[in-house]
Formats: structure tokens, sequence, C-alpha cells
């Protein structure tokens, strides 16, 4: 039996679903809804709607969306980003063992870009370092999606 997700996202997949009912599960879903047929036609139809969902999924970057990103990447495309993301914070390359560490690492890597940015002994310092944090973690979300798309050999 099919869980209520795999079941949106074989409607969100449907080149019929209706356009409401597709906009809907695109937002708790927007990996899936970049690969469905209807994506480019209604993306292009209402691109506002679509980047103010994008802006959501971006905004939570390091949560749960980045770990099914990672799993989906596991193993070989997983080690390539976190190395990619480490060698920006300039930090050592370690063995990956599990999902768990790779995520680790990508979030060690942004908040050691972020400290690095900030003289910790000016005024507003913390405001800077989650500004800059975010930044990170923008980043890093852009190239995890462009691994998932399969535009990184």
């Amino acid at each position: 039996m099919s869980t209520p997700d795999e079941v949106e996202k074989q409607l969100l997949a449907h080149p019929e679903c209706p356009t409401e009912t597709w906009w809907e599960i695109a937002a708790k879903h927007p990996v899936s809804a970049t690969h469905s047929t209807l994506y480019p036609l209604l993306t292009l139809e209402d691109p506002a709607r679509w980047a103010s969902i994008w802006e959501t999924f971006e905004s939570r970057c390091h949560t749960h969306s980045l770990d099914v990103a990672i799993k989906a990447l596991w193993p070989t495309k997983a080690a390539q980003l976190v190395a990619e993301c480490l060698q920006r914070a300039n930090l050592p390359l370690r063995p990956l063992p599990t999902e768990w560490h790779a995520h680790k690492a990508m979030l060690n890597a942004a908040m050691a870009l972020s400290a690095r940015s900030n003289n910790l002994q000016e005024a507003g310092w913390e405001t800077r370092h989650i500004f800059l944090l975010r930044a990170e973690c923008a980043w890093q979300w852009r190239r995890t999606v462009e691994y998932l798309r399969g535009e990184v050999l």
C-alpha cells in the first residue's frame, strides 16, 4: 500500500494532474515537482508562484530537505558534494561512513565559512554570522539541487 507522500508524488508526476492540485503538492515536494511533466509549463505560466515555493524550500536547506537530498545522492554524488563544500571552507576531507556524517560535514563547512568571515570583536557580529550562515546554506542547497538534477558530472 502506498503512503500519502507516495500518492501525492504519483499525482504530481501525472500529466493530467489538476493545476491547483499540482501547485499544492509542489509546495510540499518541490524536488519531485521539478521532475514532473507539468513543471516546465506551470512554472513558465506562473514563475512568481514557483519562486515563492522554491524560496521557502531553500530557506530550510539544512533541515529535512537536505537529509532527503543527501539520501538521494548517497554515496558517490553525496561524497563529491560534501568534498566541494569542505574545500570551499578550507576544511580537511574526511571519510563519510553514513549520510549523517555527510550532513554534519556540510553544516560544519557552512559554520566555518560564516565564522571566518566575521570579526567577532565588532558589534553586531551575531547578525552578520547568521546572515552569512544563511547565505552559505543557500549556496549549498543550490549546489545540491544541481547534483540532484544531474547537472554536475
